[in-house]
């Protein structure tokens, strides 16, 4: 063993002298430091908690996140749902969720599917959804529950009006999805008949199962083929605006954020395939659709008010 270092603490008087306290650095002749210094402590503990994997998606979106997430924004809900650093995707596939739990994550979807401004971001949503435990599994366990639990059910209207949004959500946007969605109506279907039963069926609950219906009946038509769609969006990026695009001002005007005012501004899709017609066809598609990306939230929040 020898001293390799040492470092001044600072001066010390003792008796009118002034000494400089040393702290001596012991190592081995390896050049460890001596047993009992900083760092890990005995035994190789490294601070985790036990029973809480590092890293579980209880951290990110347990019940209390959540509980804390359904109060927010709905765009700020649906950045964090579609979010891959939430883990959502890992909670839906989780099989312990009681009836609160399934509740809570109904509501937290159907307030992210309120954000009309983000769709890349609903649409990563509804992707993660689809095909999850929780869509598959625990949501029916969920309602078949309700269907044998009068007091259940009146207790759990708004998280059946959330499943109900959820169906329209999917299939407008994942029709793909044929067989999950149709076991899902038929539990809807099941638990909006036993409220009608029991006069419990409010206008508002009855309207949006009218829609769920005919999203149903949409879904269960046959498909047109992709070549007349392809043709009929080709038609629509025909279109020619009635204003050129270089007199729309910048900055968002009474009629672009007024709130109770319908508003359907011109927008073209950006090409994937294909080519533009000329340079002031792609300005004028990037110039619409940018403006329209900055305008839209600010939209929602003034109708909110």
């Amino acid at each position: 063993m020898r001293i390799s270092s040492y470092q001044t603490a600072g001066p010390v008087e003792v008796s009118g002298h002034v000494l400089i306290e040393a702290v001596f650095i012991f190592t081995t002749r390896d050049g460890r430091g001596m047993p009992g210094g900083r760092g890990r402590r005995p035994g190789g503990a490294t601070g985790k908690i036990e029973g809480r994997p590092e890293g579980s998606w209880k951290l990110r979106c347990g019940f209390r996140r959540l509980q804390e997430l359904k109060t927010k924004h709905a765009n700020e809900v649906l950045m964090t749902l579609s979010s891959p650093g939430t883990r959502f995707k890992e909670a839906l596939a989780d099989e312990s969720h009681d009836s609160n739990m399934t509740a809570l994550i109904l509501r937290c979807i159907a307030k992210a599917l309120e954000c009309e401004s983000q769709r890349q971001g609903t649409i990563a949503l509804l992707t993660t959804i689809d095909g999850s435990n929780f869509l598959k599994v625990k949501l029916m366990e969920f309602m078949f529950g309700l269907v044998g639990d009068e007091f259940e059910m009146m207790d759990r209207k708004e998280s059946i009006s959330d499943v109900v949004k959820l169906f329209i959500a999917l299939a407008q946007n994942l029709p793909h999805s044929l067989s999950t969605l149709l076991g899902v109506f038929s539990i809807i279907e099941i638990v909006i008949n036993k409220l009608r039963l029991l006069n419990l069926l409010d206008d508002n609950l009855e309207q949006a199962f009218e829609i769920c219906k005919e999203c149903k009946e949409g879904i269960m038509k046959p498909k047109p083929m992709k070549q007349n769609r392809e043709r009929q969006m080709e038609r629509e990026d025909e279109r020619e605006p009635d204003n050129d695009f270089r007199d729309i001002n910048v900055c968002p005007q009474t009629i672009d954020v007024a709130a109770g005012m319908e508003h359907n501004p011109f927008l073209r899709r950006n090409k994937e395939k294909g080519g533009y017609r000329d340079l002031d066809h792609y300005l004028d598609v990037q110039f619409r659709l940018l403006r329209e990306d900055f305008i839209c939230p600010l939209r929602e929040g003034i109708q909110e008010i």
